[in-house]
């Protein structure tokens, strides 16, 4: 751990207890997720509130091997390790990622206003069959952003995976949370979501949001219907 943290590149996020950033090596790019531990405190906090905090690389590793074996685009890991510290509040961790060519995040594309109307119902359906496969494959993201969201050469691929949760089933409402986030997110004009429902339908998003299930990309958990057939 000592020689990845003596790497020099870009910093993504510096944390108390993580820190993200991009470095070069043998000639190519790579990204490190280094947690430092939460330490008693931030444990606390959180068991106040009756969840637990993220203590390592662990949850974000088991998630891209959930994804990776359901054949879901997201990061390909080249290497990971944990320290041998007995309390997890202090044990050290970290994660080195390939780095992912790609123009941009959804978000930038959004924000951006490049999207044409046909193209923007292409991406709520690309996004809403990713987000339904995800959910299928037993993770939920909680923190599913567009900014989470790499468009590359070979569509949508999901990043950013350090708090997703691992289960056999993706209950109901954790479902409703991860599209809550997505709905609820404000570009620097409307909400992605409203804007591409208005575009392709001519609807407000409430009234979207009700539409019966004859579509070709909706989540079963939370009615959420993004077109028609």
């Amino acid at each position: 751990m000592a020689w990845l943290e003596a790497r020099a590149g870009r910093v993504h996020r510096d944390l108390p207890t993580r820190r993200t950033f991009e470095f070069e090596h043998a000639g190519a790019r790579w990204f490190a997720k280094i947690h430092l531990g939460v330490g008693e405190r931030e444990l606390f906090k959180n068991l106040l509130v009756l969840r637990l905090p993220v203590f390592g690389a662990e949850a974000e590793l088991g998630a891209i091997a959930r994804l990776d074996a359901a054949g879901l685009p997201t990061l390909s890991v080249a290497a990971w390790g944990v320290s041998r510290d007995l309390l997890p509040t202090r044990r050290r961790s970290f994660l080195v990622t390939r780095a992912i060519e790609h123009d941009e995040t959804l978000e930038d594309r959004v924000r951006a206003r490049f999207l044409d109307p046909s193209e923007r119902r292409d991406r709520i359906r690309d996004l809403a069959g990713l987000v339904r496969r995800m959910h299928e494959a037993g993770v939920n993201h909680r923190d599913l952003y567009l900014v989470h969201v790499l468009l590359t050469g070979d569509g949508l691929r999901l990043i950013d995976l350090h708090r997703a949760q691992v289960r056999g089933a993706v209950p109901r409402r954790w479902r409703a949370k991860d599209l809550a986030a997505l709905v609820q997110q404000r570009t620097h004009y409307c909400s992605f979501l409203s804007l591409a429902f208005s575009l392709v339908f001519s609807l407000p998003l409430s009234l979207c949001l009700s539409l019966a299930p004859p579509a070709w990309a909706r989540d079963d958990a939370s009615g959420i219907t993004c077109g028609r057939s």
